[in-house]
């Protein structure tokens, strides 16, 4: 027996279009759910005899849901309900497969239906929700590291502020991957304070009477506020030095 306190995140179940509300999609699309629905009215028959003569099964819909964070079984048949499906609710532990099946993408042997026949309601996308959760995973990565280049984001808390603001979706990501983000942000302050300290070239328009006033030896600070050379066992050597070891040969 099914425990419907049992919490998932993703769900199926099928709906036959006499049954369901005129207004169903409009329902879907305001339910604040991520869900995928298609109508299989090519299906062949399960029975041989019937398959053979070119029978087709009733016409019905299969819908893939994505409830964004766990839910009860209990909530989820309930909701179904509303939507006019069946009392057959799954629990998907591969909702990638699912999403393949809704077109039948690796079985050969049924109606192959077609991505533009797959209708997406609340954000879904029917490409991403095909993806393995691996290949899920590091699509999220790739799009994290390039929210905080983008944004130039220093901390783990704006990086979640800046997702739930401009990128909701990756919210999820961040929360469970919370090593992986503050390595990436990490590495930019690593990088941020790697920069700050290298030194700026001088600018080679200057006049060499104020270049070499500017410019000192060893660990004094030079008067144009130049970074300090000797930390990066640097020796700077000024005009006047050279002329001052001419004047005493």
């Amino acid at each position: 027996m099914t425990n419907t306190y049992q919490k998932h995140r993703f769900f199926s179940f099928l709906a036959y279009p006499e049954s369901m509300p005129k207004d169903w999609k409009e329902q879907l699309e305001l339910s604040g759910v991520k869900a995928l629905a298609i109508l299989h009215d090519r299906d062949l028959s399960d029975d041989p005899e019937k398959r053979k003569g070119g029978e087709l099964k009733k016409a019905h819909y299969h819908i893939l849901v994505d409830y964004g964070a766990a839910t009860t079984m209990r909530k989820m048949c309930s909701f179904a309900e509303k939507i006019g499906g069946t009392k057959h609710v799954e629990a998907l532990v591969h909702p990638d497969m699912y999403a393949k099946y809704l077109i039948h993408d690796g079985w050969p042997e049924k109606f192959q239906y077609l991505p533009e026949d797959v209708l997406e309601f609340g954000g879904a996308n029917y490409e991403e929700m095909s993806k393995s959760s691996e290949d899920r995973k590091s699509s999220e990565g790739t799009d994290v590291l390039d929210l905080v280049e983008r944004l130039g984001i220093n901390g783990y808390i704006p990086l979640l502020k800046a997702a739930r603001d401009e990128r909701p979706d990756l919210v999820g990501f961040i929360v469970h991957n919370t090593y992986f983000c503050k390595e990436i942000l990490i590495d930019r302050a690593r990088r941020q304070s790697m920069n700050a300290e290298m030194p700026v070239p001088a600018n080679r328009n200057r006049r060499p009477e104020e270049s070499h006033k500017d410019t000192i030896r060893g660990n004094r600070a030079t008067n144009s506020g130049e970074p300090d050379y000797s930390k990066y066992g640097l020796t700077q050597i000024t005009v006047d030095d050279i002329l001052g070891d001419e004047k005493e040969r």
